[in-house]
This record gives C-alpha cells, structure tokens and sequence, in this order.
C-alpha cells in the first residue's frame, strides 16, 4: 500500500428546506474555492469539463426539491464530490496534508456548525490510515517499505 499523505474528509446532512440547500451547495463550492483553484467539473460520472463558476453557480440555483444528482470538482491537490439526493446532501473531499495543514482551523470552522444543524455523521481522518483500516485482505495492510512503515 503506496502512503498518499492525504487527508479524507467525509459528511452528511440532511433537514434541509430549499433556501437552506442551495447555501448549503454554495457553501460547499465556496470552501472548495477558498481552498484551491478548481480546474476540472463532472456531472454524474460524464465526462470531465473545464470547470467555469458561472455555469455551476447557475447549476446550484435551479436544483429542485427532489433532485438526485452527483458532482465532483478536481483540483491539482484536492477533490470535492457532492451527492444531493432529497434534500439531503453527502460530501467527501480529499485533500493534501499541506492544505490540510494551512487550513485547518477554517476546515473545522465550517464543519462543526453545519453538522450540529444538520448532520447526521461526518469524519476527517488521513486517508492512509482509512485505507489501512479498510483492506478487506489482511496481506495488503502495510505500506510499500521500511522507511514508510517507519514514519
């Protein structure tokens, strides 16, 4: 198992009124952008676009009550998917351990008041330590070299 150094944060709301899911979503992408510059954009596993805000802001603004769709916005250094489906909205977000590290006060700033409104569960852990805890074959639970295993 190959070390990525990254970091894994994973939520999920639900509770919302329309108003309250749109800035929600907005909310998201704003952290999204506050934390690195967006290049790529994907709609329910199509293809790849170049990622242009105007386009998902407009996105944002006409989601409907019962809508079900998936988004994921990539960066050179971090992802962002969004799954809303009813109202209820599912994040994961995968991030470097330097943006971790430079933002992470205003990372929990934003979780912790949304998840004691809505949340229903969410977690921020390494992703290195999430992926050794849930290989399902025991023989691929270690990392690729001494030093690694080491640090």
């Amino acid at each position: 198992m190959k070390k990525v150094e990254e970091m894994l944060i994973v939520e999920q709301y639900t509770g919302f009124q329309l108003d309250e899911l749109h800035t929600a979503i907005l909310d998201w992408l704003a952290l999204a952008r506050i934390l690195t510059t967006p290049t790529l954009f994907q709609l329910n596993k199509k293809e790849k676009e170049t990622f242009i805000l105007d386009n998902l802001i407009k996105q944002i603004k006409e989601v409907k009550e019962n809508e079900d769709f998936w988004w994921l916005l990539e960066a050179p250094d971090a992802k962002f998917q969004i799954h809303i489906k009813n109202k209820s909205i599912f994040c994961s977000s995968f991030l470097t351990k330097k943006i971790f590290e430079k933002y992470e006060t205003l990372i929990k700033d934003y979780l912790i008041p949304r998840l004691e409104k809505h949340g229903v569960f969410g977690f921020l852990r390494s992703f290195d330590e999430y992926q050794f805890n849930n290989i399902s074959n025991l023989k691929l639970r270690t990392f690729d070299n001494l030093k690694e295993r080491q640090a």
